[in-house]
């Protein structure tokens, strides 16, 4: 017995690697299923209350960029989930660390948040913030279904929001003499995109190119495409020539441009990787090569090294022979090593300490180039690390020195900063002279297209606020044409693992109806009659079925099965792993043996599959791991099928960081078949609110997100009917990760819809809004400006205006909203409320309340009501120390991180004040007083009372 047991931190999977995927799997779930058991059949508690159990990880999320690294140690995550429900007096807490985090910041992270009263149960501490799990409907990407028939073009309707961002018709116009005319397939977004339609450039757009109005600003600077129409005048180009351009507008079913600013597109390219590449590479190559003019040895620090500039300033110093140092946020390092930059040449461009590193690491040399991109204190560090007689190339439109600044700070040096656009039209010939020798970089392998994140025409909106976040690795691509990527090609070979059960035969018919010729139906059990029958019908419809009995388990078997394949002549192309077993039992009565079973053809037969597959000569087109929705909700009895299912969706995020396709579905339960339908527990579902799903429907959602893959990487996506009034109740019906299906956040929708609508009736439902406040009392009014600015910023980060409204204290920032989102925050305020507003307004009035209070007085100057009211907010300001951000965010909103001490000092003073308002999570706090703070709730509605005058 051990006396005084607070709580367990299990910190063994951290040695879990996918070196031994057995051993890495006994090391985490093994160890965490014999210390639960022990736990509880010890009675293991201190005073009669059981110890509070955290399960720490490292790299087994994909969080905020950080990509999923040890895939070995995601099967404890739905284990945990599953400890939650059958244990919760455990309160089971699952912790991810950042990959690359040292381990010093590591353990102080984790100690504060082993500290930390919450009820959130899925916890992420990575890029020193702190990030919680919530469950988002998925936004289908079909809609509108197709690109419109139309010639069009993306335009603002006016500056200020991306919401602003509409499909108008296009009228195209002929090519004059030295044009050709373009039909875009494909467009990339650069950051002055974004910084337009927030209206960040329109006064340098009104001074210095006339143009007044938003809907004028042309938006797209590069395109791919084919050539519709040549002017006579031209030559080396035809109609139907493939080709890459620069061109202003490009962001259009139609371009015409000068021919100077095309070249043809390698055929080894698709439209949407060369989109990637003339405006980012044009840019580097006059940044270092034409104006810098590096050369072999050269020293060159290039900041923001993951962006589109940096990435190809990167490969065209590579390729000339210089020494890189490079600036990153520390999620995309691991990008940076892959690409072979050394680590220690890799430095953190969120702090100044770049300058003392890199100053160091170069033993006091510092460097000969700096390629800038950044603003403010980042522009002095980066000319103290600047080499005597270096050059200095400043990529910056806002906030940037001046010829005479520097002159008088760094007179040794050379500096260069230039408009790409302006160079261009003032030097045609050099942009000829460029593309060529971009096109032999290309052809001769010197260079390679960026990484990309492909968005549909009909998700620009989207994209615009990809890239506003600064998600992005490389680029962010707009396809306008429909993919002519057939999904299920009748030339190439498609793999079933589980191929033999009613699910797999399933799948297979699916895939034969879409125009698969040759299956390869994977299973451990000889034909049966019942299914060889089915086999036959697929052959008379002319299809090629191999039946392959092997176990995914073995890895020679797997491999035996491949090379059949490799002999066809139809080349692999895609696999459903779909194979699976069941061994239900709550975790008390479950031994390891019974775990490895299950976690066998799930964990180390997808491994199998992805290991012999990943260099293959064709890449894939799809890899679908069939999971289940335990690994994503938990259910009690199945800790192992859990665990196993969260493997498979941490490898399909392990893929992507490869490159590579991989796709995880969290099924519900079938309703015809699978393991569910033969267990016949689906009355069992149902009645906690979980329906079943029929084979149509299945299928149908299977063909929507392969189709859907094609033009936005997908990941992770559960799929099942629920009922969620029904499904809520018990222990879910606490749990924040389900906070956006709640019949509170159902609430708050409505409310957005009503408030700030998409169309022409936005203005109309602004003023009424402005009306309802005009018909308030003071203290209504302040209710709704609060609810109105939450709900404002949820949509603009993504998270759940209900929890934002409850902590209204929290700073805006603290909450993951960067410069670029307050402009847009204060936009669609000044919009909404139809009154200017400052520019600084975000920042000068930072929290929900301080920003309610602040628009309510200068909305209604005479309310003395709501006078009294914000007095009293803001004495009681300094009597209560701000809270801790709310834990409110999908993993990709963060939570950020500010001191250790003074975030103890925080929660210390905070856990009365948050016991007073125990919905937001329901947890117990300790009923200590406060070690440095003398006010308690007590005191502070003493305090009020006082004020508001009911002492007297």
């Amino acid at each position: 017995m051990v006396p005084n047991l607070y709580g367990i931190v299990h910190c063994w999977s951290l040695d879990a690697t996918e070196s031994d995927l057995l051993s890495a799997s006994m090391t985490g779930c093994g160890s965490t299923l014999h210390l639960v058991q022990t736990v509880i059949e010890t009675k293991t508690y201190n005073r009669g209350v059981p110890p509070r159990l955290w399960l720490v990880t490292q790299g087994a999320q994909a969080v905020a960029g950080n990509h999923v690294q040890q895939v070995a140690q995601a099967p404890l995550w739905g284990m945990g989930k599953v400890i939650a429900l059958e244990h919760p007096e455990l309160e089971c807490v699952c912790v991810d660390l950042e990959p690359t985090a040292n381990a010093e910041d590591g353990i102080e992270m984790l100690f504060d948040e082993l500290q930390s009263p919450t009820a959130e149960n899925q916890v992420a501490l990575h890029n020193n913030q702190r990030y919680v799990a919530r469950l988002v409907r998925h936004p289908s990407l079909e809609q509108p279904t197709d690109n419109p028939t139309e010639p069009f073009q993306i335009k603002l309707s006016e500056y200020g929001s991306l919401d602003n961002i509409q499909l108008v018709p296009l009228v195209r116009r002929p090519p004059e003499p030295t044009e050709v005319e373009i039909e875009v397939y494909a467009c990339a977004l650069n950051f002055r995109d974004v910084m337009n339609a927030l209206g960040m450039l329109k006064e340098h757009y009104a001074e210095h190119l006339g143009i007044h109005h938003a809907k004028d600003v042309p938006l797209g600077f590069e395109c791919a495409g084919k050539i519709v129409r040549v002017d006579s005048g031209v030559t080396g180009f035809k109609v139907g020539d493939e080709v890459m351009a620069i061109a202003d507008g490009s962001f259009a079913s139609f371009v015409t441009v000068k021919a100077a600013f095309v070249v043809h597109k390698p055929s080894e390219l698709s439209f949407e990787e060369a989109t990637t590449m003339p405006n980012v590479f044009l840019t580097a190559m006059y940044g270092i090569s034409e104006l810098a003019n590096i050369q072999p040895g050269d020293r060159v620090l290039i900041h923001a090294a993951a962006g589109g500039v940096g990435q190809a300033a990167v490969q065209l110093a590579q390729a000339i022979g210089a020494e890189v140092f490079v600036t990153a946020s520390t999620s995309k390092w691991e990008f940076l090593k892959a690409q072979g930059i050394e680590e220690t040449h890799i430095m953190n461009s969120r702090t100044l300490a770049f300058a003392s590193e890199l100053m160091t690491k170069s033993d006091g040399k510092g460097v000969d180039i700096v390629l800038n991109s950044l603003s403010g204190e980042f522009i002095e560090h980066s000319f103290a690390v600047l080499a005597v007689g270096g050059r200095f190339v400043e990529l910056g439109k806002m906030g940037i020195w001046d010829q005479h600044m520097v002159a008088k700070s760094r007179p040794d040096v050379a500096y260069y900063s230039f408009d790409l656009s302006d160079v261009l039209n003032q030097n045609p010939e050099l942009m000829t002279k460029m593309l060529a020798q971009l096109s032999r970089s290309l052809t001769e392998g010197q260079i390679q297209p960026l990484p990309h994140k492909v968005f549909p025409v009909s998700g620009a909106t989207e994209a615009f606020r990809y890239m506003q976040r600064a998600k992005h690795i490389g680029k962010v691509v707009l396809t306008f044409k429909s993919q002519t990527k057939q999904l299920i090609r009748g030339d190439g070979t498609y793999l079933v693992t589980g191929g033999l059960g009613g699910l797999g035969l399933l799948v297979a018919r699916f895939l034969v109806e879409r125009g698969a010729k040759h299956l390869v139906l994977v299973g451990r059990s000889e034909v049966k009659p019942s299914v060889r029958s089915q086999l036959q019908q697929l052959e008379q419809a002319g299809v090629q079925v191999t039946v392959a009995q092997a176990d995914v388990f073995d890895r020679e078997q797997v491999a035996r099965v491949l090379a059949q394949i490799e002999s066809y002549k139809a080349p692999l192309r895609g696999i459903i792993h779909a194979a699976g077993v069941l061994d239900d039992g709550i975790i008390q009565k479950q031994t390891w043996e019974r775990f490895e079973r299950v976690m066998a053809p799930k964990v180390q037969g997808a491994w199998n599959l992805h290991t012999q597959t990943a260099s293959l000569k064709q890449p894939l087109d799809f890899f679908v791991l069939f999971s289940s929705s335990t690994s994503l909700f938990g259910t009690a009895g199945q800790a192992n099928y859990a665990a196993a299912n969260a493997f498979l969706d941490g490898l399909a995020a392990y893929r992507h960081m490869q490159g590579l396709p991989g796709l995880s579905i969290n099924w519900g339960a079938w309703s015809e078949v699978g393991m569910t339908a033969r267990l016949q527990i689906n009355e069992l579902l149902s009645q906690k609110g979980e329906e079943s799903i029929t084979p149509q429907q299945g299928l149908q959602v299977l063909g929507q997100l392969l189709k859907e893959q094609l033009n936005y990487p997908l990941v992770q996506v559960g799929v099942m009917p629920i009922n969620w009034s029904q499904f809520l109740t018990g222990q879910f019906a606490r749990s924040p990760f389900f906070s956006n299906f709640t019949q509170a956040s159902g609430a708050f929708s409505d409310r957005l819809a009503t408030i700030a609508p998409d169309g022409t009736t936005q203005r109309k439902q602004h003023n009424h809004f402005r009306r309802q406040l005009e018909n308030s009392s003071a203290q209504e009014r302040l209710e709704l400006l609060k609810e109105h600015i939450s709900i404002n910023i949820a949509q603009l980060l993504g998270g759940d205006s209900s929890v934002l409204l409850e902590e209204d204290d929290i700073g805006f920032f603290t909450n993951g909203m960067d410069s670029l989102t307050s402009i847009e925050l204060r936009n669609n305020l000044q919009s909404s409320l139809g009154c200017s507003l400052p520019t600084t307004l975000i920042f000068d009035y930072p929290t929900v309340n301080k920003l309610a209070n602040y628009l309510a007085e200068e909305l209604f100057p005479n309310s003395t009501e709501q006078k009294h009211s914000s007095e009293i907010t803001r004495s009681l300001e300094h009597k209560i120390i701000t809270p801790e951000p709310p834990e409110d965010y999908l993993f990709n909103e963060p939570q950020r991180r500010e001191g250790h001490e003074e975030r103890r000092e925080r929660r210390s003073v905070t856990l009365h004040r948050e016991g007073s308002k125990q919905t937001a999570d329901s947890v117990e706090l300790p009923q200590t007083k406060p070690e440095n703070e003398e006010e308690t709730i007590d005191d502070i509605a003493q305090e009020l009372a006082k004020q508001l005058g009911l002492n007297e």
